[in-house]
């Protein structure tokens, strides 16, 4: 499960508490409003640290040290964020169930098994006491900032709980939570020995392509594109499909934590300035996962910085943004860096397990769960060498999961490094020394460089893939420390002057398994490989531009499926449907009636085309999906080839299972939309649902805390990701040493407070796609934060 959906359970239980506090309840919450003006105490501050506010809430942090500054950053982010960060914590940790009650055990002793309140102690003892300094200073400054507030924030008070103050192990737990989504891979092992069960290699193998037609690497170059032939009737055979086996899913686009980000070199800049565009797509909820800030500061040396973007609530710096010297942006590498190792008892003690050196004996680790409301739960999991015994493959083996995430050696918070980085070098060897979810980071510098580099810790695997569950008991089997720095994936100064990723495969095949193997889909980085090379020339406003684009080829074939079925149709709802294909833009606007239309009959043909093989593999195990990312490719193949074999007997032929694709597509959409039916706009169908958790567990009395259910274009495979609850959830466009011109925007407003002036403040820009300035306006408020006496 991704971070984002864990936060909106975690929330959502906390909500089944909340109902009855509401009535009384509002004149608390306006007093719990941050404070705007004035003057503050706060302890460890070294000289007083100004706070400014714009129009929309911004905040400029004028310090002078880095250090007072983060004290400040942690005083506003209290008093705009401090239950989301309340939540974050609870929810790497496994402590739910202390203020939401029964319901959360589930969820918290999912989450103990990850023992990341150990992790986050040990990645403390092995911290830089710089960073630790930094880390001290942050929480000094947020317990100041829950402090100062006339009243707890309304959540708590709903809630009828009190906040915890903040540790800098509560950072870092922070920043194992950003893991969780970011760097998990699901249930590819497990869903590909499954596969193997069921399959012989060569349809494991067109099942699951290892590359596209779709893919570009991230230089924008042609990738090698190695088409697998379609197996022959010796080595599959459709055969009826059995109504009491699980249908075959949509299995598409499945919101995988990702995003986009390009960089274009100074030479092919209108400016002759290098820009960084990023837009990181993540679930959507409010308040939203990130917040702005402006922090200023002097430099030992006397020199002035400033950095701006979007930040973390629970931890200091910024996530992306730009220093004045390097400007970067993150995408997800979905890339392979858990594995699972497969247990083998000792055959003749149960009690023991095979390893390397012979066999040792279990251990076990126990977690108590408090709970509020009910009796403590304890937990008991069986432990190895690896790690704990946590789940089972579909033949019933133990297996243990061994994940980047669990050592406290492959985890630091030097990202925080990026903010004194003047130089592109500098900025790659913050990126090389970063140890936190893997992710292709993009920068650019005021020399006009650019470069991408893979983060984080990469394992290193001997005598096996990673691709499948396998014992690590024989020698030479596991782990061999991370990779080799030289083989690290980068790229610095692309002869093509741009580069571009977005979670798709960024390197040749051979070099590529080092990070993984079933990438997403990579349509998104096409496009905007193709949108990058219409122009000689880029700007900030261009660069926009293709992170609105709406074009969606990955549709293509189906509109023109649709056209070719209903062409001689008797049928007048075919006859429409043909129409509708026909007029077709190729995008999806928020105001076109046909996208919505070919968007289903592609779930509905998917579901069809791989019912046979998704059937099979049910049979042996439905506790693992049967999705994999690239699925798009053996779909149109067989769609291209048609080959009997593969064609469910119940169809007389391929064109019979587009008719019937067509009949569910109009079906399922008249009794959905009864009044506007296949022509329904797209842009009603994808209304945001941006919620904040509680309001749904009220009965609507807190509604008023979600953003407006908005009309949107994009969707999952544009440029442009935007679904009811998934999205970009920032558009970030800067130049180093020209933030003036930069642009950003971001979901939601700066303040997690619904009765805050800066609840949605900033909100239309997103939805609109205007141009709103990277950089706070002029100011509007001011506070002091002084040292206390």
């Amino acid at each position: 499960m991704s971070f984002a959906k864990k936060f909106a359970v975690g929330c959502t239980l906390v909500g089944l508490a909340v109902t009855g506090a509401i009535v009384g309840a509002q004149a608390l919450m306006h007093r719990s409003v941050a404070q705007l003006n004035g003057e503050h105490p706060v302890p460890g501050i070294e000289r007083p640290v100004e706070i400014f506010r714009d129009a929309n809430g911004i905040p400029t942090i004028r310090a002078a040290t880095l250090r007072d500054a983060f004290v400040a950053q942690g005083f506003v982010h209290a008093q705009d964020r401090s239950f989301q960060m309340d939540m974050y914590r609870r929810i790497a940790s496994g402590r739910l169930a202390e203020v939401a009650g029964p319901p959360a055990v589930g969820t918290d002793i999912g989450m103990r098994r990850h023992r990341f309140n150990d992790v986050a102690q040990g990645i403390l003892d092995g911290m830089g006491p710089e960073t630790r300094a930094m880390l001290d200073a942050y929480s000094a400054g947020v317990n100041a900032g829950l402090g100062a507030l006339r009243s707890h924030p309304p959540e708590y008070t709903l809630l009828g709980t009190q906040p915890e103050g903040w540790s800098a192990h509560d950072t870092v737990l922070v920043s194992l939570f950003m893991q969780i989504g970011l760097s998990r891979t699901g249930d590819h092992e497990q869903m590909m020995s499954v596969l193997d069960a069921a399959f012989p290699a060569e349809v494991v193998d067109f099942l699951t392509p290892r590359t596209t037609r779709f893919d570009v690497l991230a230089d924008g170059s042609e990738a090698d594109y190695q088409p697998l032939p379609i197996p022959g009737p010796e080595f599959f055979t459709a055969v009826s499909t059995d109504p009491e086996i699980p249908p075959a899913s949509e299995m598409l686009d499945e919101a995988v934590p990702g995003s986009n980000n390009w960089a274009v070199a100074g030479w092919r800049s209108g400016h002759s300035g290098a820009m960084v565009a990023n837009d990181m797509h993540l679930g959507l909820s409010v308040p939203n996962i990130w917040s702005r800030v402006q922090l200023e500061w002097t430099d030992p040396d006397g020199t002035e910085r400033r950095a701006v973007g979007v930040s973390l609530p629970g931890a200091p710096g910024l996530i992306v943004g730009s220093n004045g010297f390097v400007a970067w942006g993150f995408t997800n590498v979905t890339g392979d860096f858990i594995d699972h190792v497969v247990i083998e008892p000792d055959e003749v003690d149960s009690t023991r397990y095979r390893t390397p050196e012979g066999t040792e004996p279990f251990g076990e680790h126990t977690e108590i769960i408090r709970v509020r409301g009910g009796e403590d739960v304890t937990h008991t999991w069986r432990s190895t060498r690896w790690g704990l015994v946590s789940g089972e493959d579909h033949e019933g083996r133990e297996l243990v999961e061994v994940w980047i995430a669990h050592c406290p050696d492959r985890n630091n918070l030097r990202i925080l490094e990026m903010l004194s980085a003047r130089t592109l070098d500098e900025g790659l060897e913050a990126v090389r020394g970063w140890r936190g979810p893997p992710q292709n980071v993009l920068l650019a510098c005021t020399e006009g460089r650019i470069a991408w580099m893979v983060s984080g810790w990469i394992p290193k695997r001997i005598g096996f893939d990673g691709t499948r569950p396998v014992s690590w008991a024989d020698p030479g089997v596991g782990w061999d420390g991370p990779i080799d720095e030289s083989a690290r994936p980068s790229i610095v100064d692309p002869p093509s002057g741009v580069l571009m990723t977005a979670n798709a495969r960024t390197l040749p095949l051979a070099e590529s398994v080092a990070v993984g193997h079933n990438f997403s889909l990579g349509v998104r980085q096409q496009r905007i490989g193709d949108l990058l090379a219409e122009q000689r020339t880029h700007d900030e406003r261009s660069l926009l531009d293709i992170a609105l684009d709406t074009r969606s080829a990955v549709f293509d074939p189906y509109a023109e499926l649709l056209r070719n079925i209903t062409r001689d149709s008797d049928s007048p709802m075919h006859s429409l449907a043909g129409r509708l294909a026909e007029q077709w833009n190729g995008h999806a606007d928020a105001d076109c009636r046909a996208y919505l239309l070919i968007r289903r009959f592609r779930a509905e043909v998917h579901s069809r085309v791989l019912g046979p093989a998704v059937r099979v593999h049910n049979r042996i195990s439905i506790a693992y999906s049967a999705g994999w990312l690239g699925t798009e490719e053996t779909v149109l193949r067989l769609l291209e080839e048609r080959p009997e074999h593969w064609l469910d007997p119940r169809y007389e032929s391929w064109d019979a299972l587009l008719s019937e694709a067509l009949d569910a597509t109009i079906t399922r959409l008249r009794s959905e939309f009864p009044r506007t039916g296949i022509q329904t706009p797209w842009g009603y169908a994808n209304r945001l649902r941006m919620e904040h958790p509680l309001s749904s567990m009220t009965r609507g009395l807190l509604r008023g805390f979600d953003m407006p259910r908005a009309p949107q274009p994009g969707d999952a495979l544009c440029v442009r990701v935007a679904t009811p609850g998934f999205g970009a959830s920032q558009r970030m466009v800067v130049s180093p040493g020209r933030e003036s011109e930069g642009i950003l925007h971001l979901p939601g407003g700066v303040s997690g407070h619904p009765m805050s002036a800066y609840f949605r403040a900033g909100h239309d820009d997103w939805i609109q796609g205007r141009t709103s300035p990277l950089l706070a306006g002029p100011p509007v408020s001011r506070m002091v934060l002084s040292p206390s006496p």
